[in-house]
């Protein structure tokens, strides 16, 4: 049976705490910014997270995609390895849950975790342990799933780890022999500074179908301002997708540019954002949809999850996605 989307990415189990400003300072946590603590550094940070009754839920910013991609219909996949922990059983039902097949490999590390310090502006920061999700290999990938997938997604946080890489590349080049298409979302600005020069060498050889980037992340990338960035990208990918915030998104097919406007809401809690709207602009393009529907069912579910602590929506806009594909 074909598979709509076929999803890649670190798993990791989110721990999200309710901060200030001065909890961060303690912590030696530079605001807005995602670190990696040494282990016996990253275990002070979770036990003093896990004092301050955290919301504990499954994350991973393809994970989030994938999942709310499920909800809305899709047939989806997703491929991480995970611990033989409690981290990692809950990782897994919750993947079951949503109607996500679940391809996750079971490693003696405990599972990756996330833990997100949201701030009274909704900015969020983060301190990550990879964990057993630095453990997948190529050799672990489930070809069959992946040749019949009409499009793989890939997180661009796979692409510095060596073997994460060789096992994000597997993945695109078992898609593109099978006619599928890639797609990549560039994640993080700090990550395509450190990884630029081969994202785009990647990028100008094609590799890609389908990008999503910030603006931050788009200007990390090709050194450009958000219309000059879309243009690059579109020009070596078949779509580019680049949010601006408030000011909304910028998407570009062939000749095409839509520019999609954001929802006005008040935010309680940013992560997820760009997650949600992967998720509704995939089941713009699943649907065949044209891009600046597309984008409006990213922006509808964008503006939903932001609204909510966690990176998950616990129900659908039903009526608000109705209604933009009635149009």
């Amino acid at each position: 049976m074909r598979l709509d989307v076929f999803a890649l990415d670190n798993a990791l189990v989110d721990v999200l705490v309710r901060a200030d400003d001065a909890l961060l300072a303690t912590l030696g946590l530079e605001k807005g910014v995602c670190s990696f603590p040494p282990d016996d550094r990253f275990e002070e940070i979770l036990a003093r997270a896990q004092g301050m009754d955290p919301s504990i839920e499954p994350g991973g910013s393809a994970a989030n995609m994938a999942t709310l991609l499920a909800r809305l219909g899709a047939s989806v996949a997703f491929c991480s390895a995970v611990g033989k922990d409690d981290f990692g059983e809950l990782y897994e039902r919750d993947l079951a849950r949503c109607g996500v097949a679940s391809y996750l490999r079971k490693e003696a590390l405990p599972t990756g975790t996330a833990i997100a310090f949201i701030t009274p502006d909704a900015q969020r920061t983060f301190a990550d342990r990879l964990g057993a999700s630095l453990a997948l290999r190529a050799g672990h990938l489930p070809r069959d799933a992946i040749a019949r997938s009409a499009i793989t997604y890939v997180s661009g946080y796979l692409l510095e780890d060596r073997h994460l890489r060789e096992a994000a590349l597997e993945a695109m080049r078992i898609a593109r022999e099978n006619g599928g298409r890639v797609a990549i979302d560039l994640s993080d600005p700090a990550l395509m500074e450190r990884i630029r020069a081969d994202t785009l060498a990647l990028l100008r050889s094609g590799a890609f179908d389908i990008v999503f980037a910030n603006e931050a992340e788009a200007r990390a990338l090709t050194g450009e301002d958000a219309e000059s960035a879309l243009a690059q990208l579109a020009a070596h990918a078949g779509v580019a997708v680049v949010k601006v915030g408030a000011r909304g998104s910028l998407v570009r097919q062939g000749g095409e540019t839509a520019r999609v406007p954001a929802h006005v809401v008040t935010p309680v809690d940013t992560t997820g954002a760009g997650d949600a709207y992967a998720a509704g602009f995939l089941y713009g393009l699943i649907r065949g949809e044209p891009i600046a529907t597309a984008g409006a069912l990213g922006a509808l579910l964008a503006s939903e999850v932001i609204t909510v602590v966690g990176a998950r929506l616990q129900e659908l806009p039903e009526k608000g996605i109705a209604a933009l594909l009635a149009r």
